[in-house]
Parts: C-alpha cells; structure tokens; sequence
C-alpha cells in the first residue's frame, strides 16, 4: 500500500479533506494539522498596533519548528512515498536541506496566489510538482493549474431554491475594501448582471465591516 504524508493548515478542515480523499483511492495516511499556539486575539492587536511584522516573524518561526519537530520525523519513520503539502509558509533552510536528504517525493498545493504570498515558494522550488489555483502561476511543466474544489461529504446541492446564480466571496476588511468596490461597481455595469443573479459576501476581522451585497 503506498503510503502519504499530509501537512496543512488545520483551519476549515483542509487536511481531514485531502486526506480522506487519499484514504478513499487506497493510501496509507499519515495527517499533520498545523495551527499557531498563539491566540488569534493576540494577531489582531498586534496588527492593529502596527506590530504585524513581527507577529509574522514569530509565526513563521513556529511553522518551522513544527515543520522540524513533527514532519521530518514522521517522514523518518513512516518512510512513505509521498509528501503532500497545502498552503506551505516559508521553509527555513535548516528544514529544506533536511527534506531533501530524505529524497521524499513532494507535492505542493497552493491555495492563494504565489504573487500575493511569494513565502509559499521555497518548498515550490524542490517540489517534484506544484499544484495552483493561480492559473498564472502554473509558467512550466512541473506547475499544474488546479482550481479549489470541495469535500462533498461536507457541502451537497442544495434542494431549496437558490437566491443567487453567482456568488463572489472574499475579505472586505479595510485592506481590501476599496478593491472589491471597483470590482462591484464594474460588476455592477457589466452584461453579467443582466443575465445572472449575482452577490458579494464577505466578512472582516470587524464584526462592524461585515457586509452583505
């Protein structure tokens, strides 16, 4: 039976997804969920405060130590065929030169932007194939365009009757405010709107900025 490594964020479920899907074609499944010990409350303020680039710094220090403490050694002992990565932060080098002493067969998945979040591209460059939802990403061979999908044991088609043909969802925080109201009011104007139902959702570290459009 061959045999996987799964390591990714454990937020909405991404890893227990993939995993099952491993599990579901054959694989032995080794799952590693990664989370920050420090408490989201503690983020926020700091990046209020306008301390997010260290608060960055510390987060990515803890991504590696976990990466070193819990990873590698399943690697070592599990010895498996295949190592699967989702949304990768930056790999030390400390980290990299280890993997690459174990000759691991590795896949990389990346779920935002390589030009928004470059940190995710130092295991790309190891990587025996890179899966992106960017199709702008995917400049060569090694580089496959995949879209984001769903696990369907979680999300079904639903019987009742839908309020919109197109939903877009993203963040509205003030950072990105102003972007996604051009991107309205294009919509807005645009031949899509004439033939489609079409709405915006979207939600902020602000209780007060969530909106609906």
């Amino acid at each position: 039976m061959a045999k996987v490594v799964v390591f990714g964020p454990q937020a909405f479920g991404i890893v227990n997804s993939v995993s099952h899907g491993f599990r579901e074609l054959g694989w032995d499944v080794t799952s590693i969920g990664w989370r920050h010990r420090r408490s989201r409350p503690w983020t926020r303020l700091a990046s209020r405060l306008g301390l997010q680039k260290p608060m960055d710094q510390m987060l990515l220090m803890e991504f590696n130590e976990l990466v070193g403490e819990n990873v590698i050694p399943a690697l070592k002992q599990s010895k498996p065929d295949l190592l699967f990565v989702i949304g990768p932060r930056e790999m030390s080098s400390k980290n990299l030169d280890q993997l690459q002493m174990l000759k691991v067969k590795t896949i990389v998945w990346v779920i935002d932007s390589e030009t928004r979040y470059p940190s995710q591209l130092s295991l790309s460059e190891i990587a025996w194939r890179s899966y992106v939802m960017d199709g702008g990403d995917a400049y060569d061979e090694t580089r496959i365009w995949q879209p984001l999908g769903f696990d369907d044991r979680l999300f079904k088609p639903s019987k009742e009757n839908k309020i919109f043909d197109i939903l877009f969802a993203g963040n509205i925080g003030k950072r990105y405010y102003d972007t996604r109201e051009a991107y309205l009011t294009i919509l807005k104007h645009s031949k899509l709107c004439r033939k489609y139902r079409v709405g915006f959702v979207g939600s902020s570290s602000n209780v007060w900025q969530n909106r609906f459009r």
